[in-house]
C-alpha cells in the first residue's frame, strides 16, 4: 500500500518566485517577486522523473510534494525555486514538471532542476 502524505511530512520551507527583465540599457533580468512560499517534501527523483529531466540537461534534480495551493498560486516551468535548507543554499531550481499526487490528494508532486 503506497503511503498517504500528510501536512506533517512538510517540514522544508521552499520559495517560488519568477524574473522580469532589468529595465534600461542593459541585458540581464532581475528577481521579480516571490510568488508562493510555502513548506514542502523533499525526496529523491523517480525512474519516471529522471526520463523527464533527461531533455534538460540537469546537474542536480530532486522531486517535492506541496499542498495543493489551488488558485492562489498554479506553478509553471517559467518560475524558479529556492529551497531553505542549507543542503540546498545558493542553488537557484528551475521547475521542469508539475503534476497532482496521484496517491495523496490536496498536494502535488513538482520536479525541479539546476540546469
Amino acid at each position: 500500500m503506497a503511503r498517504q502524505l500528510t501536512s506533517g511530512d512538510l517540514r522544508t520551507p521552499i520559495t517560488f518566485f519568477g524574473y522580469e527583465p532589468i529595465q534600461g540599457p542593459e541585458p540581464g533580468e532581475q528577481e521579480k517577486e516571490t510568488l508562493h512560499y510555502c513548506f514542502c517534501e523533499i525526496y529523491a527523483s523517480s525512474q519516471k522523473d529522471l526520463e523527464i529531466l533527461k531533455t534538460v540537461n540537469a546537474k542536480e534534480s530532486i522531486t517535492i510534494n506541496i499542498r495543493d495551493p489551488l488558485m492562489d498560486y498554479i506553478p509553471d516551468r517559467k518560475h524558479f525555486a529556492e529551497i531553505g535548507h542549507y543542503r540546498y543554499t545558493g542553488k537557484v531550481w528551475n521547475i521542469v514538471e508539475v503534476r497532482p499526487d496521484a496517491q495523496s490528494l490536496g498536494f502535488i508532486n513538482i520536479v525541479l532542476a539546476v540546469v
